[in-house]
């Protein structure tokens, strides 16, 4: 499960 991995990502860029 890539997706999410991917989405998780976004969700920490935006957090930070």
């Amino acid at each position: 499960m890539f997706f999410i991995d991917m989405l998780i990502s976004l969700i920490f860029f935006i957090l930070l």
